[in-house]
């Protein structure tokens, strides 16, 4: 969805998403939290979203009309916007 929105290729139409993971600067700030408990494991470290990536893909999401998820998480990070699956 990110790269449908830069593109502009959503451009001023209202939209849903079916989101199946975190956003993806939650999802690394969980990585970098496991990387301060467990430092050796360097793998924790790899493998970094670019920032722009990542202010692209919140600003899209701020866009949305309703995010579509099975997953509690994304329910409560969107609570005014979300419908949950079962």
């Amino acid at each position: 969805m990110p790269f449908l929105y830069k593109n502009n290729i959503l451009g001023g139409k209202t939209f849903d998403v079916l989101m199946t993971r975190r956003p993806i600067e939650i999802l690394q700030n969980h990585l970098n939290k496991a990387f301060d408990n467990y430092p050796k494991n360097i793998t924790l470290k790899d493998f970094r979203a670019d920032k722009i990536l990542m202010r692209i893909e919140n600003k899209a999401l701020t866009k949305t009309r309703k995010i579509i998820t099975p997953h509690s998480d994304i329910v409560t990070i969107f609570q005014n916007k979300t419908i949950q699956l079962p």
